[in-house]
């Protein structure tokens, strides 16, 4: 009988034991779940207000240090999970062919937060378009004689345009706001040469015109 109490009693401590670290498990398992905090939102376009797939948008700190990353669904939808306390965060969105922007945020611990962002679409920019160039295509030049070449260019954004004059696909004037360019040819410069304008808008929009001109030696006469 001695015995049996004594295994008896070691059965309940053990017993007992094993109860209390299970309590201890469960109120650590509740405590995790009931600090869970969830965010929430959609990802629209700014203008037309459509979803926004595969938008990726990043949850930091206020000192820029990352603490979740995710992709929205196909409908423009995100979720995150976090277990970080209630306090201002940052949630930085960006997707292809949108401006990135980053939206402070009061994120409450233990709460369901939603947070609907929207994206600025980049502008998308219109190449200039060379109307016309001087001098003509086949145009006679001479020597010793100050050829003017001018271009006029349009820009559909209105962009400030820059200019760049070669001949014969030696630079003559690097990029300029200039829409024309003066210079003289010499005797030994005689023969067929080609003019080529380019024009540029700075946004990667690029445009560019040739011309073949015929350079004679002297001024022609004005009685023939």
């Amino acid at each position: 009988m001695p015995k049996f109490r004594t295994r008896a009693k070691s059965y309940l401590i053990i017993g007992g034991m094993v109860l209390f670290f299970c309590l201890i498990a469960f109120q650590s398992a509740f405590a995790a779940s009931a600090s869970s905090t969830t965010i929430q939102g959609k990802i629209t376009d700014q203008i037309t207000n459509k979803p926004v797939p595969g938008a990726s948008i990043v949850l930091m700190g206020l000192t820029g240090k990352t603490i979740a990353t995710v992709a929205a669904n196909g409908s423009g939808n995100y979720y995150i999970f976090s277990a970080g306390p209630s306090g201002v965060y940052m949630l930085k969105c960006s997707a292809n062919g949108y401006i990135s922007n980053s939206f402070p945020k009061y994120i409450q611990q233990g709460k369901l937060n939603t947070f609907n962002l929207s994206l600025k679409a980049q502008a998308v920019n219109t190449p200039p378009q060379i109307d016309s160039l001087t001098p003509a295509n086949k145009s006679r030049l001479y020597t010793g004689k100050t050829i003017s070449i001018s271009v006029k260019a349009t820009d559909k954004d209105k962009d400030t345009l820059q200019y760049r004059y070669t001949l014969d696909n030696k630079v003559m004037q690097d990029w300029t706001t200039s829409a024309s360019y003066n210079f003289k040819m010499d005797s030994k410069q005689c023969g067929k040469h080609k003019i080529k304008v380019e024009t540029r808008d700075n946004k990667g929009g690029i445009a560019s015109k040739e011309a073949e001109a015929y350079v004679y030696l002297g001024f022609p006469n004005p009685g023939k």
